[in-house]
């Protein structure tokens, strides 16, 4: 493994890499030029792990059988990353600049996941708190998320990304106060929730 509980330094990789780079990885940087498989920056601590092209499942995840998510650092992946991606996170940041696959935070404790491109679906299942941004379009927001508010954008780390979003906050089932921010002018299907407002 890759980067495993790396603490300083910085690691290059021309070319593609595997499964679990820079698991527990507390400090330092690791680029790849390629692509990763699964469960990039599993369990990570702190640093950055940045990817010019896709990931698969799990970036920033708990292993399995695991709730330790990823609790600091930075994770950038210029290109698509596939389902679950921060599973049981608890704090730091996720950047996706393309599209990500199904359950994006599912049982995210804290921190923020950002998704430029389209979701597949179902953000934010069981989040207790936290943030995910999804700039693209996504297909239905799940019923355990109640609408808030409509914002004109959203504030990370001091930078602002510009919306409208609709912003949803759950998950009920664990009496979440997690925030979902979902792109407005890329969803008019999500019209019909501004009824409740």
């Amino acid at each position: 493994m890759i980067g495993h509980k790396m603490t300083q330094g910085t690691i290059i990789i021309d070319g593609n890499a595997g499964m679990r780079l820079g698991e527990g990885m507390k400090g330092g940087k690791i680029q790849v030029n390629g692509n990763v498989d699964s469960w990039v920056g599993c369990m990570m601590k702190g640093g950055k792990i940045e990817v010019t092209g896709s990931a698969g499942s799990y970036v920033g995840s708990s292993y399995r059988g695991s709730t330790e998510g990823m609790k600091g650092g930075e994770i950038l992946i210029h290109g698509n990353a596939g389902n679950e991606i921060g599973c049981h996170m608890k704090d730091g940041l996720i950047k996706v600049e393309c599209c990500a696959g199904f359950f994006p935070g599912i049982h995210m404790r804290n921190g923020t996941i950002i998704i430029l491109g389209d979701c597949l679906g179902r953000a934010g299942a069981e989040m207790a708190d936290g943030k995910i941004i999804v700039c693209g379009y996504l297909p239905s927001i799940l019923p355990t998320f109640t609408i808030d508010s409509i914002r004109p954008d959203v504030k990370v780390n001091g930078e602002r990304i510009a919306g409208p979003f609709y912003r949803f906050t759950g998950d009920i089932i664990e009496e979440g106060k997690g925030k979902l921010f979902v792109a407005k002018n890329q969803n008019p299907h999500l019209a019909s929730y501004e009824k409740y407002l």
